[in-house]
């Protein structure tokens, strides 16, 4: 019976091995912890890149759009802004021959660090967070180029886009496209 009783008080643990499973759990949360916590970041670098991305190819497609279109172009001196005009369409959407303007005053324009769309008194946001700087280059950039010639028959139009990620961290798209105008009186004649 003596050697039954033993045995049933042998079977607890001591301190030093509970200390030692505690210590071995807590280093086994702290791993897992540290594992989701670098997977949130990760996740958070990914969305910025995605958010910057998508913002200036976005920015660029609409500036497409419309310039392509476009009858003539003035670039500010400074690159950073340009106005423009569209020719005007009959009821049908088709465009009037011979081409003329549609008086609208249009322009895009780099304000604080966003690109704007101003057409007659109506207002837009194209992009947000537009970096002055070339990340590459680190110089100031112009973010609307006129081709050559005393006629602008074309523009290449470069977006630079910043976003901030997690620890201080910096996101940056940049997307530069050549756009040929279409409806330049001179050359459609």
């Amino acid at each position: 019976m003596a050697t039954k009783r033993r045995n049933r008080l042998q079977c607890g643990s001591t301190l030093a091995e509970v200390i030692i499973a505690a210590g071995v759990n807590v280093m086994a949360l702290a791993g897992v912890v540290l594992i989701i916590v670098a997977g949130m970041s990760s996740w958070m670098r990914g969305e910025s890149r995605i958010e910057a991305e998508s913002g200036a190819q976005d920015a660029m497609r609409t500036i497409s759009q419309e310039l392509k279109e476009a009858m003539s172009i003035t670039v500010d001196a400074n690159g950073q802004g340009l106005s423009y005009q569209l020719p005007s369409k009959d009821s049908g959407g088709n465009y009037v021959a011979p081409v003329t303007s549609d008086g609208v005053a249009r322009r895009l324009q780099l304000t604080g660090t966003s690109i704007v769309k101003v057409s007659g008194t109506q207002q837009r946001t194209l992009a947000t967070g537009v970096a002055t700087i070339d990340p590459l280059t680190n110089q100031a950039y112009q973010i609307f180029t006129p081709g050559a010639g005393s006629l602008t028959r074309q523009v290449t139009v470069q977006i630079v886009l910043s976003r901030n990620t997690v620890h201080s961290k910096t996101s940056i798209s940049r997307n530069r496209e050549t756009i040929f105008l279409r409806n330049v009186p001179q050359i459609t004649r």
